[in-house]
């Protein structure tokens, strides 16, 4: 098509414009829409009357629906991990669908999830006699109940008969005579009470089985004449109907009670152990309760509930089928529950009927698992009996579980300061520094469809072997038919070493695996800093869309499953030192470090690092690898006494396994068209601004480079982009474009894909079923290994080499990497299995052709893989303005630092650079341009997206812009660090650089209300604290003297950076 040298755009170019920008703008919006992830619920059966569900998953959100068989439920929104549901009543029984859809995430169907229960065979209603059923419904106010103190029988006409019993609490009870239990045994009691409190309150029922011990229950909804939503409990029944329960508060308001129902325990039995190391939770169905001794709910622990009742040796738990595959000793470690601490309450444990053992129980919590304590016992060869109980005229600690593992048999890698003290008896490992263990009893796991292969299988035979370049093995042989598992330990120097998991199967068989963990870690407090006051775990995005954020979390204030990409740290805030671990290969697999840590404690509890963590922005499970011989991730596991010089040897061990591109020329400086002018776009406005760089601001360069971006705006490939491009050329400018290469912005499948045969429809994403994957962003994904997108990829090279662009931001590549494929949801290429060898094979042929003529960077992107581009921008859109210094303001200065604070390590290592996106001066207050230029200034990339044709940006610029000694920053290609972390999801406000004898301070003030004044250890720094430093302040040009420290007063929005030597 030609194209009039006196038009910009045509119509449909124009019309491309505006859908790329409105894209752009969207993928930064934070409105990018997350899968809806439902991998389950509990409990999986209720009783015909219905009640309380839980949905395990993710990406929640408070517009979500669920049908329960077809019929509406009325679900409950808790936050993004966190929906319920009450199940309606079913006439019916059988199990049923369970449908959760979400107006915008998705919708999800959970196959004959729900069962519910026979309707009571002998009906239960207001004063009936009796209930020999399986199931049986008690209402509160039957005559066979025992009210006492101020307890009454009151109407509610949102309750099942239309009455409660209420005024529990302190002397008031309620008891619920003539229980039916058809054996002794433990069984499911459902507490439909009624609380009018309101959202975020409740109130705590207890609960006393037949004059036993309490339990407890919260009870909270917001309409004190209406049923809230369900709690269970288990408890232990005699048989026959002359049970009773105990129902208030002999300490607090209690909730109104409506009814109970009584139903079969729904724990199930577990399954028989015959591993090395075997793990037996208190409220298994295969256990027996004897006394007291119930099931209590517990929510901090392993489970979700604890025995209670071993009090004065009356109560407790027979744990049974407790494997030995030989006699011997056998180390077991008891987990039980306290709140006392600093006291503890006494245990007693006895195998076989035997004498029993006393250990002490000692926690500040009883609702999460104390620390374990270990003994030694005697166990005979199969199934034993170990009894939890107490001693008599003591109260006793509740229990959790117990785990029993062979007594070890250690045997050391390494002899330096990094060593794996390795168990051949039970396949357990700890990670040892200079004495200290960090890591205590990791295992490696592998996924082969639902099965897992661990290295504590009983099954194996466990070989220590030397090879070459300090690489020690561990072979793991079964005779059985189980893989061999080799585990790799490669000990690289003082601080780190390599680890990696590899499978083989048994006579040639193959192989799958899309989950495969060199380490797991299931004991609490297995992770351990050797000092530690301000403990933290930095969470790593997995890539800029969003709006995400780092995120240095306190361990102190619990951790949920809280997931790190590719590399995590957990280190101490005051004293610096850290554990990193992370992936150095990123081939075939996403790297999740994942971490849990419960309130109050300084360690963390469990620490997995898992090859096969689906992304963000994943609809479909991560792809599986195959073959006779399978292997996981490298992952480097490292100990230093600073966690930054960690992150900087993470990513310079990355860098050993592949390099990152190199680029040989300066960093950029110059002008880009999306921060200002955007869609305004015109030819004359390109050329005036370009021209305004050249004759106004000739020193707002890198080195004489100045480049001239054409941002968002792939419709400008026709003869008046090359005017542009001359025009800058002529004046000593490069020229810069924007592509997006692995999305689609529209909705005809039919449209044919530019300079192919191919339409839309053949490259799309799709799952498994055909069905094109959701849009992303807006757009759909395409499968980088379809040759109809690597033919789209020489088309526009072809056009934008051939108009001359020097450069060229690749936008929203994450669309690259998620998992799916075209052909029904499998990669074109029938080698590629996975989202990231999909992504590696793309992004190979993306920057071989336009890496031959033209600098790349990397705009909406995951980190990993790092290889294909010469820079990626460290966060998402950017603009101006100052944000808060305690909230996620995107697109602002204090947004873009949290990035530079913890994503510094990046730049010079792995990217040549870190883009801290284009400086917009219009529109914001002095301090806050001041700040926003010194942004990227200290990571020495500098793009201005003013639009210097208006009235007010040219002022501005001139006053921002023109100062040698900010500008000049870039040449020196500095690497500002924080001095600490510990921020959260904030930035830090003091960062350093070092050049030679000469060091460099920037001090940010992110809050746009209030003055700062910061005083500045500069030893802590690293600096020489004892040395005297000229200190001159770059932006005015100020001289003074300081030894020790350096105090900066800033005032709102302010920042400004010293230099001393």
């Amino acid at each position: 098509m030609h194209h009039s040298n006196r038009k910009w755009l045509t119509l449909i170019g124009w019309q491309l414009l505006a859908l790329v920008a409105m894209i752009h703008l969207s993928g930064c919006s934070g409105g990018g829409t997350k899968p809806l992830i439902v991998t389950g619920l509990t409990p999986s059966t209720v009783p015909a009357t219905g009640g309380q569900v839980i949905f395990i998953g993710n990406n929640f959100g408070p517009d979500d629906k669920v049908t329960i068989g077809g019929v509406a439920a009325t679900a409950n929104y808790g936050g993004e991990t966190l929906l319920t549901a009450i199940a309606p009543a079913s006439s019916t029984p059988g199990a049923v669908d369970v449908v959760v859809s979400s107006p915008i995430n998705g919708t999800v169907t959970l196959s004959k999830a729900l069962t519910y229960l026979a309707t009571p065979t002998a009906p239960a209603v207001s004063n009936a006699p009796t209930c020999t059923g399986t199931v049986c419904i008690y209402q509160a106010e039957n005559v066979q109940s025992t009210l006492t103190g101020n307890a009454d029988i009151t109407s509610c006409s949102g309750c099942s008969a239309g009455l409660k019993v209420g005024n529990l609490g302190g002397p008031s009870f309620v008891t619920i005579n003539d229980i039916y239990a058809p054996a002794t045994g433990t069984y499911d009691v459902t507490i439909y009470g009624v609380d009018g409190d309101g959202s975020g309150s409740y109130r705590t029922m207890t609960a006393a089985v037949n004059g036993g011990s309490t339990q407890s229950v919260q009870i909270s909804g917001d309409n004190w004449n209406a049923t809230s939503a369900p709690q269970t409990i288990q408890v232990q029944l005699t048989k026959g109907s002359n049970n009773s329960i105990q129902f208030g508060n002999a300490n607090d308001y209690a909730p109104d009670l409506d009814y109970i129902v009584v139903s079969p325990n729904t724990l199930a039995a577990a399954t028989p152990c015959t591993s090395a190391i075997c793990v037996y939770h208190g409220e298994s169905a295969s256990n027996t309760l004897f006394g007291n001794g119930q099931v209590a709910g517990c929510s901090g622990c392993s489970e979700g509930y604890k025995i209670v009742g071993l009090d004065n040796g009356y109560g407790g738990v027979i744990v049974n089928n407790v494997y030995a595959p030989v006699a011997g000793t056998y180390n077991v470690t008891v987990y039980g529950v306290d709140g006392d601490a600093p006291g503890y309450r006494t245990m007693s444990v006895a195998v076989n009927g035997g004498t029993p053992a006393s250990i002490n129980i000692s926690n500040n919590n009883w609702n999460a698992t104390a620390p374990g304590v270990s003994l030694q016992l005697p166990l005979n060869q199969g199934n034993n009996s170990i009894t939890i109980s107490s001693f008599l005229y003591d109260y006793g600690p509740g229990f959790d579980y117990l785990v029993v593992s062979p007594q070890p048999q250690l045997t050391a890698i390494g002899s330096g300061p990094v060593q794996i003290n390795y168990d051949l008896n039970t396949g357990l490992a700890s990670f040892v520094y200079s004495g200290s263990t960090i890591i205590s009893n990791f295992y490696s796991q592998v996924m082969l469809g639902g099965a897992s292969v661990t290295s504590t299988s009983g099954s194996y035979t466990r070989k220590i072997s030397a090879g070459s370049n300090s690489e020690t093995d561990v072979t793991l042989t079964a005779s059985d038919g189980t893989p061999t598992m080799v585990q790799r330990f490669i000990i690289v120097n003082s601080n780190y070493l390599l680890m990696q998991v590899e499978l083989l199967g048994a006579n040639g068989a193959i192989l799958s695996s899309n989950s495969m963990a060199p380490i797991m870690t299931t004991k609490p407090g297995s992770i351990k800093l050797p000092t530690v006051s301000d403990p933290r775990f930095l969470l790593v995005p997995f890539d800029n869309d969003s709006f995400r954020t780092y995120n240095d979390a306190s361990v102190y204030n619990s951790l949920e499953n809280a997931a790190s990409y590719e590399v995590g740290v957990f280190h101490d805030g005051g004293t610096r030192n850290g554990l990193v671990l992370g992936s150095v290969t990123h081939d075939t697999w996403k790297t999740g470090i994942i971490a849990n840590s419960a309130y109050g404690n300084y360690a963390l509890d469990t620490l997995d690092v898992v090859g096969g963590f689906a992304g963000p922005e994943d609809q479909l499970p991560h792809g599986s690898v195959t073959g006779n011989t399978i292997a996981s991730p490298t992952i480097m596991v490292g100990f230093y006494s600073d966690w930054r010089d960690g992150l900087e040897a993470f990513a310079n061990a990355n860098a050993q396994v592949v390099p990152m591109l190199s680029w040989n020329n300066p960093a950029p400086m110059g002008w880009s068209s999306w921060g200002h002018v955007q869609t305004a776009m015109s030819e004359t406005t390109a050329v005036a601004d370009a021209d305004y760089f050249h004759q106004k601001l000739p020193n707002f360069n890198n080195q004489g480079v100045s480049y001239m971006n054409l941002d968002a705006n792939g419709g400008f490939i026709d003869t008046a982009s090359r005017d542009f491009i001359t025009t800058a050329h002529n004046q000593g400018q490069k020229a810069g474009i924007y592509w997006v290469p692995w999305a689609y912005y529209g909705t005809d499948m039919t449209q044919t894909v530019e300079g192919t045969k191919y339409t839309y429809g053949d490259i799309v994403m799709r799952d498994q079923h055909g069905n094109p994957l959701r849009t992303i962003d807006g757009a759909y994904a395409v499968d980088p290994t379809h040759p109809g997108t690597k033919q789209r990829i020489d088309f526009y090279y072809l056009q934008f080499s051939t108009n001359g662009f020097d450069s060229i931001k690749f936008d929203f590549l994450s669309h690259g990497i998620v998992e799916g494929g075209s052909n029904n949801g499998a990669f074109y290429d029938p080698a590629v299995h996975t989202g990231v060898q999909a992504y590696n094979e793309g992004m190979s042929y993306l920057s071989k052709k336009f890496g031959a003529t033209m600098y790349m960077d990397e705009s909406i992107s995951p980190i990993f893989p790092y290889q294909y581009a010469h820079a990626r921008r460290v966060s998402c859109d950017t603009f101006g303005g100052i944000g808060s210094p305690t909230v996620n303001s995107g697109g602002t200065t204090s947004y873009e630092m949290n990035s530079a604070t913890y994503g510094w390590w990046l730049a010079g290592r792995l990217y040549n650079f870190n883009d801290p996106d284009q400086i917009v001066l219009e529109g914001f207050t002095s301090n806050e341009n001041k700040s926003r230029v010194t942004s990227t200034a200290i990571q020495g990339y500098m793009i201005d997206g003013d639009d210097l044709t208006d009235s007010v940006a040219p002022g501005l610029a001139q006053k921002w812009l023109t100062n040698g000694n900010i500008n000049g920053l870039a040449a020196l290609k500095l690497n500002f660090r924080p001095v600490d972390g510990s921020t959260a999801q904030n930035p830090t406000s003091v960062l350093v650089a070092q050049a030679g004898g000469v060091y460099y301070i920037a001090v940010f003030n992110y809050d746009g209300s209030n003055p700062l004044v910061e005083n500045i250890d500069l030893a802590h720094a690293g600096l020489n604290g004892s040395a005297k430093y000229t200190v001159t302040d770059l932006w005015t040009g100020a001289t003074s003297s300081t030894t020790g420290s350096l105090s900066v007063n800033l005032s709102a929005a302010e920042s400004t950076i010293y230099k001393l030597q």
